[in-house]
């Protein structure tokens, strides 16, 4: 029995030694070529080559964004605000480095301790050597530090925000009604999250940040070579994305910025299993602007370098391939002279007739060409230094009067005033609501079934009233008066008419009203690509019946539950232009982005004829409201249509000396309310100058053969016609200066002050 366990046994044994003996021939004989493959790439190891980011040009071909190779100083946040155990930690790794780390434990201690304070000295003096090699004063070095600190504890406290929300939101869905007896024993009656449960670290705080860019190559050398007495300091290799004048300041908005990625940009990536394409950890990304619209085009592919950890020469190099440029619609030029009359506006008053100076108006103004749709500027002031946007961004995120930040194009929703005149006309005769041929008597109040309402005043009437002058009839102005005072749509346009387009909208309803604003393009985005406002529109179910009928004549005139932003307007005078054909506006001239969508708006020849006639008489007749752009030397006829959107007294809410908005006891902001005059661009117009209004002005040009379409909007401007009008002028002689309208020289057209 025991010899027959043996044999088999040994069976076994010579069977397996037989199967492991096949299987070293197979490992070492038949594959031998795939097995030394595998451990040349198992020795392997590649390096990533980052590629050039894709260029952004203008309309001309004018470089306005590019990559620039350079190198940047960046410090650790923890040096930057002496992180006590990234000090410590730090200390030990500078003491084992000289090989002075010795001793027992306490004095081990005492050695970290010195070196820990002689770091601080060192990070104290360091500031004063970077003010000095790189040619920055110390309040300037002092602010960047500052801002850096400022943005991380404004990423924590947003962080932090998100947390407790989180944490309330779920503690309210998971809340279970207090037993009876809960108040004898104490119980909170207070359910939500302890606001000293959360701490917030954010991954900013763990990172360097880049303090000086685009250092010289000798200055980089000073650094490098003294780089132990600069705690924290690390030169980085960058390809430093360059925004060129004059875009950076005047097309800030339009080509937005790169920011590191994130983990929802990593997570949400579609190439994410391509190694040469997918994002990486602190890869940048187009944030906002054409840098995020054309985030594919731009981006470029990297390439890899492979090398074996036995050989010195790289075994295979696949080159970067660098991102596509993208060509613009917008003309540099163009857009910074419109910026400049923005800054300093020479205006008319409207008392004396004489020009005065208007400087840094809040505002925004567009240009569309209207056979393309192309926007040939987009234009929003204040702005900022788009290469200054990490230096700047914490004075800007408060900075509440000027908001630079805001791109006023596209975001700023305001009543548009009587330039939605245009859009009731149009559909009211479209919908066969309003005949040709109908008339309105103007008393200078709304009258509906022989009851006045106050509220439903024209304004261009009742201003004389308030001197005691008794108008009727719309007998004004005094060199042009209407001969009956019964107007027509196309009379109403010209003399912009409230109690027309009141009685008008009265007669659509609120529906009718919202569909026809909502067909212009009112109350969602244009489109055009980069971040935009939808506006608003009224909805009839929203408005107490009670206020149903003061809601339909205030929205017939531009007031009330309706907003709109200067792109939308502008896209409306363009559709106009184009006689009824909406099409979206686009900011790229080339592929796939530049694919203009067109829609007919369904709008009657007959509506749209009379609303072009009336528009062409605002700016071409004495009863005009928008004479301004009248050209009287050049032979060009411009059609346009004003608005004076009434407006509230200008207020910013109030901050601490961190920046936090401050709150009253009963919880609401603390604001601080501004009269009329205290800033520059804040001013109000009428009797005492308490009159306040955001001044529209919309139009078209040629107004017969339509070249380009525009829009200006000025917050607190007061009179539609007089300031936004005297906008509109000046950005059209620019248009004829670039080439994009004809007649005329920069000169030929230019007011002259009335005496």
């Amino acid at each position: 029995m025991f010899v027959r366990r043996l044999k088999i046994l040994l069976g076994l044994a010579v069977a397996l030694a037989a199967v492991v003996l096949c299987r070293c021939i197979q490992v070492q004989v038949f594959q031998r070529d795939r097995w030394n493959a595998s451990i040349a790439d198992a020795q392997k190891h590649w390096t990533p080559i980052e590629p050039v980011r894709g260029r952004i040009l203008d309309y001309r071909g004018r470089v306005l964004a590019c990559d620039d190779a350079s190198r940047d100083a960046a410090i650790a946040y923890q040096a930057i605000v002496r992180d006590s155990k990234w000090m410590k930690d730090q200390a030990i790794i500078r003491l084992q480095r000289r090989g002075e780390y010795t001793g027992d434990r306490e004095h081990r201690k005492q050695l970290v301790a010195a070196e820990a304070a002689r770091m601080s000295g060192l990070i104290e003096a360091m500031w004063g050597e970077l003010s000095r090699v790189s040619g920055c004063g110390m309040d300037e070095i002092d602010q960047t530090r500052q801002s850096i600190i400022q943005r991380v504890e404004m990423r924590k406290r947003l962080a932090w925000y998100n947390l407790y929300q989180r944490a309330a939101d779920e503690a309210a869905r998971n809340r279970q009604p207090s037993p009876w007896y809960d108040w004898l024993l104490g119980g909170k009656k207070d359910d939500a999250p302890d606001l000293d449960s959360f701490r917030v670290t954010v991954g900013e705080e763990n990172e360097s940040h880049v303090f000086l860019r685009g250092i010289s190559p000798e200055v980089c050398a000073e650094l490098t070579r003294n780089l132990d007495d600069y705690p924290g300091l690390e030169i980085r290799q960058s390809a430093h994305r360059h925004y060129t004048e004059p875009g950076n300041v005047c097309a800030c908005c339009i080509l937005g910025r790169l920011s590191v990625v994130t983990r929802e940009d990593v997570k949400n990536d579609p190439n994410f299993g391509d190694p040469l394409q997918r994002y990486l950890p602190n890869d940048l990304i187009g944030r906002q602007g054409i840098e995020k619209l054309a985030e594919e085009q731009l981006r470029g592919s990297r390439g890899r370098q492979v090398r074996s950890s036995n050989a010195n020469q790289p075994a295979e190099t696949i080159g970067p391939v660098a991102g596509r440029d993208v060509r613009l619609t917008i003309d540099i030029e163009l857009q910074n002279q419109v910026l400049g009359i923005l800054q300093k506006l020479k205006v008319r008053d409207a008392e004396t007739g004489r020009l005065v100076e208007r400087i840094d108006l809040h505002g925004a103004a567009v240009i569309i060409d209207v056979p393309t749709g192309e926007v040939r500027a987009l234009v929003s002031n204040p702005t900022f230094d788009l290469n200054r946007w990490d230096m700047d961004y914490a004075r800007m995120a408060t900075d509440d009067i000027n908001q630079p930040t805001l791109n006023r194009a596209t975001m700023a929703q305001l009543e548009p005033g009587s330039t939605a005149k245009v859009m009731i006309g149009s559909a009211a005769l479209t919908k066969g609501l309003l005949r040709l041929e109908d008339t309105v008597e103007c008393r200078g109040y709304l009258y509906v079934n022989g009851q006045r309402y106050p509220h439903g005043r024209c304004w261009i009437a009742t201003q004389f009233e308030s001197r005691g002058l008794n108008i009727e009839h719309h007998q004004i102005p005094s060199e042009d008066p209407h001969p009956t005072g019964f107007l027509n749509i196309v009379d109403a346009l010209q003399r912009s008419c409230n109690v027309f387009f009141e009685t008008t909208a009265g007669r659509m309803g609120l529906d009718e009203v919202a569909a026809a604003f909502a067909n212009f393009g009112l109350g969602h985005p244009t489109g055009i690509g980069i971040a935009e406002a939808t506006g608003h529109i009224p909805d009839p179910a929203r408005i107490p019946p009670a206020l149903l009928a003061m809601s339909t004549w205030a929205a017939g005139i531009g007031q009330g539950p309706v907003r709109a932003t200067p792109i939308q307007m502008a896209n409306v005078a363009a559709t106009l232009a184009r006689d009824g054909m909406w099409v979206r506006p686009h900011l790229v001239a080339d592929g796939p982005l530049a694919a203009a969508e067109r829609r007919n708006l369904g709008l009657t020849r007959e509506a749209v004829k009379a609303v072009r006639d009336g528009m062409k008489l605002v700016v071409n007749s004495r009863a005009g409201t928008g004479t301004e752009c009248r050209f009287e030397t050049t032979g060009l006829i411009v059609a346009a249509k004003t608005g004076s959107a009434q407006a509230g007294k200008f207020s910013i809410p109030l901050r601490d000396e961190q920046g936090r908005i401050l709150r009253k006891e009963d919880g609401t902001i603390a604001r601080r309310v501004f009269e009329p005059g205290e800033l520059p661009w804040y001013q109000g117009v009428g009797d005492n100058h308490q009159h306040l209004a955001h001044a529209w002005y919309i139009g078209y040009a040629p107004a017969d053969n339509p070249r380009i379409a525009f829009a200006v909007m000025i917050e607190y401007g007061g009179s539609g016609g007089l300031v936004a009008g005297s906008v509109a002028r000046d950005m059209l002689e620019a248009c004829i200066e670039h080439g994009y309208l004809a007649h005329g020289s920069k000169t030929s057209g230019q007011r002259q002050p009335k005496e």
